[in-house]
């Protein structure tokens, strides 16, 4: 189990540099390479973690600090299908705010989880008392509703962008 992880963080990297050594990039090039990298890393802490929990805990710093990256995923995968569907595509200020649900997951767990002695870390992963805990339902509920967010609103962009190539290219008959 742990080294299929370990091949998934690979296969990313690989990905990631292909992208990364193209010549000619475009703006949705460097996003796919940066989901790419993305993928990559929160594998890796992800294969952290259950390295940790399978090997005695050598290392529980790394607990719960793949978790917020799961919230940048989708962002990514939007802003890239974006990207594909607007013909003028810039990045803008305001796409920031797609970082909100990362920052605030980062901050929740800092309060609840980070900054816990390393001892009780390992507590709370022995018991799994953190499945009592009032901020782990928000979580995964927050996880679940982005996704399902980001997935429609990616559908819509290319539902949206399929109809916009139907008309321009309605105007071909004159051309024949």
């Amino acid at each position: 189990m742990e080294s299929l992880l370990l091949v998934g963080v690979f296969e990313g990297l690989i990905i990631f540099l292909l992208i990364l050594l193209k010549r000619r990039k475009s703006e949705s090039d460097n996003l796919l390479s940066a989901f790419f990298l993305l993928y990559s890393l929160n594998t890796f802490l992800s294969y952290l973690e259950i390295y940790n929990r399978t090997h005695g805990f050598p290392n529980p710093m790394f607990f719960f600090i793949s978790t917020p990256f799961l919230f940048l995923h989708w962002p990514l995968i939007w802003l890239y299908v974006k990207s594909l569907t607007d013909q003028h595509f810039s990045f803008k200020p305001i796409y920031l705010l797609h970082l909100l649900p990362f920052t605030l997951c980062v901050i929740l767990f800092s309060f609840g989880y980070y900054t816990r002695p390393l001892a009780e870390k390992v507590t709370i992963l022995q018991t799994e008392s953190f499945r009592q805990q009032w901020d782990y339902p928000l979580v995964i509920l927050a996880m679940a509703v982005s996704s399902l967010v980001y997935f429609s609103w990616a559908v819509l962009l290319v539902r949206r962008y399929n109809r916009q190539i139907k008309v321009y290219f309605s105007e071909t008959s004159a051309y024949d």
